[in-house]
């Protein structure tokens, strides 16, 4: 696992930092994926987010959602993802990014 595999991770809820351990990451509702978000928006099998390891990168691919995917506002199908990146899935915001979850919580706190 290469460090910036290691650092990734996203935000749900704005406050529950999830590391993102694994090469292949599942986002949905269903129990069967690796992020479960229980909100009724959020399509069974939503995204998935696939590390590419020739970019050193987390590759964002909506699974066929119903109610869309965007990355910091705009419309995606398949998106490279940044930090500090915002993903919407229906409207359901979870924040991308890379380092220590724990900083990014202590200036969230402080806004």
């Amino acid at each position: 696992m290469t460090d910036a595999l290691r650092r990734a991770y996203i935000v749900v809820d704005g406050r529950r930092p999830i590391r993102l351990t694994k090469p292949v990451v599942r986002v949905g509702r269903a129990p069967d994926n690796d992020v479960i978000l229980s909100d009724p928006r959020v399509s069974r099998h939503h995204l998935e987010l696939r590390w590419q390891a020739d970019h050193r990168r987390f590759l964002l691919i909506d699974m066929g959602s119903t109610g869309g995917t965007r990355v910091n506002g705009e419309p995606v199908q398949q998106c490279p993802l940044e930090p500090g990146d915002v993903i919407s899935l229906a409207g359901v915001e979870i924040l991308y990014d890379e380092g220590d979850p724990n900083a990014t919580q202590r200036v969230a706190s402080a806004a």
